[in-house]
């Protein structure tokens, strides 16, 4: 098992702009035909 979703999101925003994320809460998705 790697990250989750959150994990990543957090990990991401960090990497790309340098801003320290709290709690990522998972809303839902939209599939795209």
């Amino acid at each position: 098992p790697g990250e989750s979703l959150e994990e990543a999101v957090r990990r991401e925003t960090f990497e790309e702009t340098g801003i320290e994320v709290g709690d990522v809460i998972y809303h839902s998705s939209q599939p795209w035909p």
